[in-house]
């Protein structure tokens, strides 16, 4: 999840862990994600998370 909040705009406020399920409560920074360029999205985020050459 640490990973996924450095890539993207994402914050992770609480999360709850139960027999059954999980619950998490987070934030997307829709006014950041809005001011990425095409070429930082695809470039950095999308190479970092999944390792594309």
């Amino acid at each position: 999840m640490k990973l996924l909040a450095e890539v993207f705009v994402i914050y992770f406020y609480a999360y709850a862990v139960m027999s059954n399920r999980y619950h998490v409560i987070l934030l997307v920074d829709i006014q950041t994600a809005h001011d990425w360029t095409e070429a930082a999205t695809y470039g950095v985020r999308i190479t970092t998370k999944w390792q594309i050459p």
